[in-house]
């Protein structure tokens, strides 16, 4: 374990050090200690934070049968398995396996499954269960902070701003509550309130639990003065740098100091490339939109090309890249992304909603109609992507496509009875 440790944290290379890990696993014969949730859950938590989820999947195939049923050693691989599938955008295969191993009524069972409902454009369904999950786990902080991150992306700010006191008094120990109050605050634009309470956070909670909590606030918001400070900290602490150094250029990206990003993403790779290794697909994906945002457009696309090589992007960034370059003004490259992304998991579903949008925005009508069909026959869609599926095949665009009606019926009835 040793050793692997100073691979991912000291040489910053995740890569060796889940392959030292998985080695470990075939002397598992010799020393039993090689099964123990202390050994697996480390390695499962190290591959899914580096995005080796087909890894995930493949180890899990060959060590479940090896370990007892409902052992804290089988549980864990189960829900690394199910996480695996949801990230990949496998929701089926994640609820399957959640179901078969009875594990759905479990907290964490109950997180994931509101997380495909989350995904799948459930949103109502998702906070249900959480709600629900939370009247019969009280002291269950990582259901309150996936119900937190839900409200916060449906910009309900008073109920974030309530839920956050409410978990401020229960769990008091906690950094979470407190950054759930700043997200509130930066809706509402209260700058000083906001840095107070992110120098609070910084001076009241040692750095190993609040520079990553605020580091991501800092990027999601915009403020680069948060995110480097946080930056500055995990320095100082040596905490592992590389999501740092990413959150700061996302920052920077938001706040559409793109000159500086540039800067920084130069420096990053000539001081210290290895900090990038791990996240170099993300690198290239946030110096392509500085350089986009410079308006150095050859550029950007060399960088959206090498963004695009990368095998191990889950579908979930790819859709949030996508989102970063329709911000910036470029539809197009957004849809390249989305359709790359598309070509590698035809079965995800929040992918393929983005996609149309896109379709919609771009005014590509041959390709918006063939994903609205392939959209239909999943799983209910989300509402809002129905609702500007529908006005745009109600334009006169459409007055001559052969099945208008028939999608235009079927749109109706799953916005009146999504079921």
């Amino acid at each position: 374990m040793a050793l692997a440790q100073i691979f991912h944290s000291g040489l910053q290379r995740p890569d060796l050090a889940a392959d030292i890990l998985e080695e470990g696993l075939r002397y598992s014969d010799e020393n039993p200690n090689f099964l123990k949730v202390e050994y697996l859950q480390p390695l499962f938590r190290l591959l899914l934070n580096n995005q080796y989820d087909a890894r995930v999947t493949e180890l899990s195939d060959q060590v479940l049968p090896r370990l007892i049923e409902g052992s804290n050693e089988f549980i864990t691989i189960v829900f690394a398995t199910a996480q695996a599938n949801i990230f990949r955008g496998n929701y089926s295969e994640a609820e399957r396996i959640l179901e078969q191993f009875n594990l759905l009524g479990s907290p964490q069972g109950q997180i994931l499954l509101a997380q495909i409902r989350w995904n799948r454009g459930l949103e109502d369904r998702a906070i249900a269960i959480l709600h629900q999950a939370l009247s019969r786990f009280p002291a269950r902080d990582d259901l309150y902070s996936t119900l937190m991150r839900y409200y916060r992306e449906q910009e309900s700010w008073e109920l974030v701003r309530r839920y956050s006191a409410l978990r401020s008094i229960r769990f008091p120990e906690k950094a979470g509550p407190m950054i759930d109050r700043l997200y509130a605050l930066d809706a509402t634009g209260e700058d000083e309130l906001i840095n107070e309470g992110a120098n609070e956070i910084f001076n009241r909670f040692p750095p190993n639990e609040s520079a990553i909590l605020l580091a991501q606030f800092g990027a999601s918001t915009g403020r680069t003065d948060i995110a480097r400070i946080a930056y500055d900290k995990a320095i100082e602490s040596d905490l592992g740098i590389g999501p740092f150094a990413l959150l700061l250029l996302e920052s920077l990206i938001r706040a559409g100091d793109y000159e500086i990003a540039l800067q920084f993403s130069n420096q990053l790779r000539e001081d210290r490339p290895d900090w990038l290794i791990p996240y170099q697909s993300l690198e290239n994906a946030f110096r392509s939109l500085a350089m986009y945002g410079l308006g150095r457009e050859l550029d950007a696309e060399i960088f959206v090309r090498e963004f695009l090589k990368s095998d191990r992007t889950r579908s979930q960034t790819h859709i949030a890249v996508a989102n970063l370059f329709s911000s910036v003004g470029s539809p197009e490259i957004a849809n390249q992304i989305l359709v790359e992304g598309y070509s590698r998991n035809s079965g995800n579903q929040p992918l393929l909603s983005s996609l149309v949008l896109n379709e919609i925005q771009l005014n590509d009508d041959r390709d918006f109609v063939r994903r609205l069909r392939d959209l239909l026959r999943m799983r209910v869609p989300d509402e809002e992507v129905l609702s500007l599926a529908y006005q745009e095949l109600g334009s006169d665009d459409y007055l001559f496509l052969k099945d208008r009606e028939q999608l235009l019926s079927r749109i109706e009835e799953l916005i009146v009875n999504p079921g």
